[in-house]
């Protein structure tokens, strides 16, 4: 068998020549090629075309090791990543939240980031981009991930339970799409065949699998569409009693929770001394919180608080994001550590509102792991592109004068400035006046003698309340002295 079929592989790769043929002087005659040989060459095509694709499963198969990890822990809807290449996946989180952290994410919407131009795919010559028209031809679960340069299906992604049942079904879920040659393509479009022409495909049976999520008893929007009216009512005064208390401790920066909040404490916090205090001049409301109020659903939990807050801040987000629309702006950021000494970063978006006038506004505060330049670029880039903003827009940035932010090669604002180039820095005015006022301060004898003493002074009074009380009774009277003598005067009206 092996000789015959050398014979026609001979046959088939040599061009046959006639008995007469005239050999060329100085070219030897040709002979057979071994076997082996020709069977290396019948099969350098095939490996070729698969070994893109070998490569591609053996990532796949270690991205599927590393993400077999622990449980990830759900913190909030304001701690979603929305890269659908870096976020965890759902079956990642624990069962037991697995439906809280979908109706976050459906909250949030799809990721369809809008760029100047997408990075291209293919080999060379042959290179694609994704279109942005194709967010408005799949509006509702098209995503594209700005890291890893593929598109995703939103929906699939809420849906993906992590088993296998046939080889690619978890491409748009988990791995990502760029094969844009087969975007567009009639009826074999890569996107349409993701969606089926069948109202029970995969896509869609997970579409309604999703929108059911929503009609949950258990959930808190849904749970008075199966009630009578009148407990309508009732949840929908308690709901309102717990939100407007939130309203009012973060308006007033107070802390929410309490060392003891059980029934039998004197002190159960602020929220829930907040709700007593409205249901003590409101019968309705108290016939209706704390313990008139069914088990179930007090809406006084630490979640229930953190989800009330969580849509106060992305209200609040998506307000300040339509305030600036298109239009240039300018970022200013500083960063320092918390009470509990995590590194936070503060940002601040400066712009020019409809009527020309600048504006600042407060925009997020980031938990960084370190102070790198990179790291911040990282964080800061993130969050423009989670929430719609175009780098190209970015017109200046305002830090403080710290090597990492102002260094003129590895700093922030170098990185910044190698994908905008008119992303100006400017050194932060109010470091600047700390820095002038305390080098002027140095100078001038009385203002240096006067801190010096009031450093004193506190040292000493602070430590002893006998001491606070003799220095509380020598300024009374050094103040109706003051007033004897017309030095100062009091305040005409008022109660």
């Amino acid at each position: 068998m092996g000789r015959n079929r050398a014979t026609t592989m001979h046959s088939f790769f040599k061009r046959k020549r006639d008995d007469t043929s005239v050999e060329v002087e100085g070219l030897l005659p040709l002979e057979p090629l071994p076997l082996a040989l020709l069977e290396q060459e019948y099969h350098t095509e095939n490996e070729e075309q698969h070994q893109t694709e070998n490569e591609e499963a053996e990532q796949l198969s270690e991205n599927d090791e590393r993400q077999t990890n622990e449980p990830i822990i759900f913190r909030g809807v304001e701690f979603l990543q929305r890269d659908p290449a870096s976020r965890p996946q759902i079956w990642q989180y624990p069962p037991n939240v697995r439906d809280e952290v979908r109706r976050a994410y459906m909250q949030l919407g799809p990721m369809q980031p809008k760029l100047n131009e997408y990075k291209p795919s293919g080999k060379p010559g042959h290179q694609r981009r994704f279109q942005f028209s194709w967010f408005k031809d799949f509006p509702s679960w098209l995503e594209y991930s700005t890291s890893s340069h593929r598109a995703y299906c939103f929906y699939c992604f809420l849906g993906n339970k992590n088993i296998k049942k046939r080889s690619g079904f978890d491409v748009f879920s988990a791995h990502g799409f760029d094969h844009w040659k087969k975007v567009k393509n009639g009826e074999r479009c890569a996107f349409l065949s993701h969606v089926g022409c069948s109202p029970c495909s995969h896509h869609n049976n997970t579409v309604r699998d999703c929108h059911a999520i929503l009609d949950q008893p258990t959930h808190i929007v849904n749970v008075m569409e199966v009630q009578d009216n009148k407990e309508k009512e009732r949840d929908t005064l308690r709901l309102r009693t717990s939100i407007a208390v939130v309203k009012w401790l973060t308006f007033q920066s107070c802390a929410f929770r309490g060392h003891d909040e059980t029934p039998e404490s004197r002190n159960r916090g602020n929220f829930i001394e907040l709700i007593k205090l409205l249901a003590e001049f409101n019968p309705e409301i108290a016939a209706v919180v704390l313990e008139n109020s069914p088990r179930c659903s007090k809406y006084t939990s630490h979640q229930i608080q953190q989800e009330i807050l969580s849509i106060y801040a992305l209200k609040v987000r998506q307000y300040i994001r339509q305030e600036i629309g298109d239009s240039k702006f300018s970022i200013l950021v500083d960063e320092t550590c918390d009470a509990s000494k995590r590194e936070q970063m503060a940002v601040v978006f400066r712009f020019p509102d409809k009527e020309g006038l600048l504006q600042e506004r407060f925009f997020d505060l980031i938990h960084v792991k370190n102070t790198k330049a990179l790291t911040l670029k990282e964080e800061l880039s993130a969050l423009l592109s989670n929430n719609g903003f175009d780098v190209q827009n970015l017109r200046g940035q305002g830090y403080n004068g710290a090597s990492n932010m102002k260094g003129e090669f590895n700093g922030l604002q170098a990185l910044f400035l190698k994908d905008c180039p008119y992303a100006y820095y400017v050194h932060c005015y109010a470091h600047r006046l700390q820095f002038a006022l305390v080098a002027a301060a140095r100078d001038v004898v009385p203002i240096s003698q006067f801190f010096q003493k009031l450093l004193y002074i506190i040292n000493i009074v602070d430590p002893s309340s006998k001491r606070h009380d003799e220095l509380h009774d020598a300024q009374v009277v050094e103040i109706a002295r003051l007033l004897a003598i017309d030095q100062i005067e009091t305040s005409k009206g008022g109660n």
